[in-house]
């Protein structure tokens, strides 16, 4: 089920490996959240017109919306988070040394009456 977005700006200056980065947080959060492994679903979305704080073009960021079904304690939704940060920062140091980025991240809890899906054993 879980669902996670990943929104940059254009000037975001890693050549990111979008399959080895999404490899790893899928395996690292199917870990800490004991969530099955195949019901990851991941995307990236570039952002080119984007305008940060002041606007200096130096600026730039990263986000990351991690949906997920209701129900996780805080304790674990924090390790989740924490996991996607600093993933975010190992896949990003280029550019965390070369530009003004802000990572951060979102999680969202889905309510499961409100979530439909196709097969539904998984």
């Amino acid at each position: 089920m879980p669902q996670l977005t990943l929104e940059y700006s254009s000037n975001i200056a890693d050549e990111i490996n979008y399959e080895s980065l999404f490899d790893e947080l899928h395996k690292t959060l199917s870990e800490v959240g004991e969530i099955k492994l195949e019901n990851f679903k991941s995307r990236a979305i570039e952002q080119k017109i984007f305008y940060v704080g002041d606007g200096n073009p130096g600026n730039g960021f990263v986000h990351v919306e991690f949906k997920l079904l209701e129900g996780r304690e805080n304790e674990l939704k924090n390790k989740l988070g924490q996991t996607i940060l600093e993933t975010l920062r190992k896949y990003l140091s280029a550019s965390i040394n070369k530009i003004n980025i802000q990572i951060t991240v979102e999680l969202i809890d889905i309510i499961k009456s409100d979530y439909y899906k196709y097969p539904d054993n998984l």
